[in-house]
């Protein structure tokens, strides 16, 4: 349960990911009330070394509506577009197995005008979990 109110319920997307290929994770949120703020979904894929490869980070649904509107009940499901980064993607190994992350974070001004991220963690104090594992290779 991420902050308390919200919790995945299922995370749906290829087995196999192609480096440089754009892919769809889809994520399944149930919410126990609304949020303090709006809040942004981190989706991300590291390697075995925990370096990031890929993300799609985003308000679900574009934001509409956002987490601090959400009730206790609500059911989103929310399509995250994973893009690769260039230089990091490049040096994958085919077969190689790479880790699919998920959290949460809201924005905040550091009071210079500034944004910057702050980790909404789960009951275990976790900012990310890991809900699965990729493959690199060829997608079919």
């Amino acid at each position: 349960l991420f902050g308390g109110v919200i919790s995945l319920e299922a995370a749906q997307g290829p087995l196999i990911a192609t480096p440089g290929k754009p892919f769809t994770i889809t994520l399944t949120w149930k919410a126990a009330g609304p949020t303090d703020a709006p809040l942004h979904t981190a989706v991300q894929l590291v390697d075995d070394k925990g370096e990031l490869v890929a993300s799609g980070d985003a308000r679900p649904l574009g934001g509409s509506p956002p987490t601090d509107l959400w009730q206790a009940g609500d059911w989103i499901v929310a399509d995250h577009e994973l893009t690769w980064i260039e230089d990091r993607a490049a040096a994958l190994v085919e077969e190689s197995e790479l880790s699919l992350r998920i959290g949460w974070y809201r924005l905040e001004d550091d009071g210079t005008g500034m944004l910057h991220t702050v980790a909404v963690p789960t009951a275990e104090g976790e900012a990310l979990v890991a809900v699965g594992l990729l493959r690199v290779g060829e997608a079919r």
